[in-house]
C-alpha cells in the first residue's frame, strides 16, 4: 500500500460493496470485502471490522475505507503513517477506482 511497504491492493466491485485484493507483500492473494459504509485497514483490525495486513510498515489503524455517495474513499487515520498508494500515486487520501 505504500512505497515503503510491499503491500499493494487492487479494488474490484462486489455485489454490495467493494473487494480489495492484495497484490504484493505478506498478504498477497488475500481478498477483503467491504460491504458496509466503512471499514478499517491496519495491522490490528478486528476480523469483522476490515482488512488486517501483516506488514511491519502498516500501523494498527492505518487507514479507513468509506463510501461517499457512489464512490469509495480511502484515507490515512494517523498523519504519521506512510502514504498510501492509490491508483498508482502516493497520497494521504483519494478515491478508489475499480
Amino acid at each position: 500500500m505504500t512505497e515503503r511497504s510491499a503491500e499493494k491492493t487492487r479494488p474490484e466491485r462486489a455485489a454490495s460493496g467493494i473487494d480489495l485484493l492484495v497484490l504484493e507483500g505478506n498478504d498477497a492473494g488475500k481478498r477483503f470485502t467491504f460491504d458496509g459504509a466503512e471499514g478499517l485497514i491496519g495491522s490490528a483490525v478486528p476480523a469483522n471490522g476490515g482488512m488486517e495486513l501483516c506488514d511491519p510498515s502498516i500501523l494498527p489503524r492505518h487507514a479507513v475505507l468509506r463510501t461517499q455517495g457512489d464512490k469509495w474513499m480511502i484515507e490515512l487515520i494517523d498523519p504519521l503513517a506512510p502514504p498510501l498508494r492509490i491508483n498508482d500515486r502516493e497520497r494521504a487520501r483519494g478515491t478508489v477506482r475499480p
